[in-house]
This record gives structure tokens, C-alpha cells and sequence, in this order.
């Protein structure tokens, strides 16, 4: 088991027979409303990129939280979910971050396309989206990172091996 499961700041979540449950610190403990791992997983839903999406699909409360767990974290891996109260990992799939920036997976999806060397039009067309949706994300993920084109966008994720 990878060290870092075993320390009190890295928490794991897990589902089995369609209960929660959190390793931290070497402990199993089960999920409850109210209980500190809860209130962590609920503190991890809100600040999430996708947490519009979640506001959709799921009432506010428990069934928000315990939603975003079951489709985001409950797939027991040996790299920590959470580690110092800041997500970290989604069921084994780095979360991705250029600088202090959380990079969402459509975001990646463009920067892929774009490091690939394809235009804004055929990036739109290979994502089924429209050429408006790149060239606002594009914009969005300068604003973010503070980048100066849609290049430097790509040399910053690359380092920061997100793509």
C-alpha cells in the first residue's frame, strides 16, 4: 500500500455494497452525514470545476455528496483523493493543474487537440463542439494560467504534465 494512504492529511474514498467509506491514516472509517470525512468529500464537491454539473444532477446535501463521490472518487486506487483538503486525484486520474489552475477535462481535451497541431475549427469538428466553444475555452484557460496564446497554453500544460 503506497505511504501515503497511511498519513492523517490523505484520504482515499472508497464504495463497497453501496456504503462510502475513506482510508486515512491507516484507518477505514465509514462515510457518514456530519463526519469529517464528509464534510471534506462535500467541501471537495463545491470547489470542483464540474460542480455545476453536479448542482443539476444532484440535490444539495447528501445526495450531492454522496452523487460526487460514486462518480468521482469510489474507485479504491492507492494514490489519495484528497490530500491536505485539496482534491488530488479522480479514481486514479490525476486532477489536472497548470500553475495553481484546476484544468477541466474538456479544457484538456482542447489542449491535446491543440498540441496536436490542429486549427480551431478541426479541434471544434474531432470534439463535436462548436468552433465558439475552443476559441471561449481557449480564452478562459489564458485568463487562467495567465498565458499569452493558445501555444504558451500548451507548453504550460505540458510541463505541468497534464497533457
Amino acid at each position: 500500500m503506497n505511504q501515503s494512504l497511511t498519513a492523517i492529511n490523505c484520504i482515499e474514498y472508497f464504495e463497497k455494497d453501496g456504503r462510502f467509506y475513506a482510508l486515512t491514516g491507516g484507518v477505514v472509517s465509514e462515510v457518514l452525514p456530519g463526519t469529517r470525512l464528509y464534510l471534506i468529500a462535500l467541501e471537495a464537491a463545491v470547489s470542483h470545476p464540474d460542480y455545476p454539473k453536479f448542482k443539476k444532477k444532484y440535490h444539495m446535501g447528501n445526495d450531492l455528496v454522496f452523487g460526487f463521490l460514486h462518480d468521482y472518487l469510489s474507485g479504491f486506487n492507492h494514490t489519495a483523493d484528497i490530500v491536505d483538503g485539496k482534491l488530488c486525484d479522480a479514481d486514479g486520474d490525476r486532477v489536472a493543474m497548470v500553475g495553481e489552475s484546476t484544468i477541466t477535462p474538456r479544457e484538456r481535451d482542447v489542449i491535446r487537440e491543440i498540441s496536436k497541431g490542429f486549427a480551431d475549427k478541426q479541434v471544434a469538428d474531432r470534439l463535436h463542439i462548436a468552433t465558439n466553444t475552443v476559441i471561449t475555452i481557449l480564452k478562459n484557460l489564458r485568463e487562467k494560467t495567465g498565458a499569452t496564446s493558445k501555444y504558451h497554453i500548451v507548453s504550460l500544460a505540458a510541463k505541468a504534465g497534464v497533457i
